[in-house]
């Protein structure tokens, strides 16, 4: 009596192609999320642009920079709203993950004159209208920090500082130029 081989699979044999799919996913995964997410910084980085073209005008003009984004000849996406709370209005968030912070260096307060860094905050699904104490919270990712032509120190520079164990910064190390 011949034995007939069974075309079926077995069940070790198909817990061997599952494991190989999540391993596959697991490693997938990660990357597509940065990938995601340097596309998001992307968008907003025209508007870091414009934000820092309009203050050098700004600057060239009246001898100061702004806090007051609404006084820069800048258009904002439509995801995005400026926020005017506070009696300031520097501060523009974009969805619920972007904070755009149009501020001093700390070096005189808040005033024009100190105003020489634009910062871009990834703040992931914490971000509303008023949200004045993004900052402070453990869900911070990274800021990207973008100054001035006329800082003292860092004139032109963009850097990235991480946060909360993130590793943003590294992600996005080749397009911060």
């Amino acid at each position: 009596m011949k034995s007939e081989k069974s075309a079926a699979f077995t069940l070790i044999e198909l817990l061997v192609v599952v494991l190989i799919i999540g391993i596959l996913a697991a490693i997938a995964v990660p990357q597509y999320q940065k990938a995601v997410l340097k596309t998001r910084f992307m968008t907003y980085m025209p508007l870091m642009r414009a934000i820092k073209e309009a203050q050098e005008r700004y600057y060239m003009v009246n001898g100061d920079y702004t806090l007051d984004v609404p006084s820069l000849d800048i258009s904002i996406p439509s995801e995005c709203h400026i926020w005017s709370g506070s009696s300031r209005a520097n501060q523009i968030l974009c969805g619920t993950d972007w904070l755009l912070d149009n501020m001093g260096d700390g070096a005189g307060g808040n005033d024009s004159k100190s105003t020489r860094v634009l910062a871009l905050t990834y703040y992931p699904g914490k971000n509303a209208i008023g949200a004045a104490s993004c900052y402070t919270s453990s869900n911070l990712q990274a800021t990207i920090y973008w100054y001035y032509d006329q800082h003292p120190t860092q004139a032109g520079q963009i850097t990235c500082r991480n946060d909360a164990n993130s590793q943003l910064c590294d992600t996005l190390k080749g397009l911060l130029k």
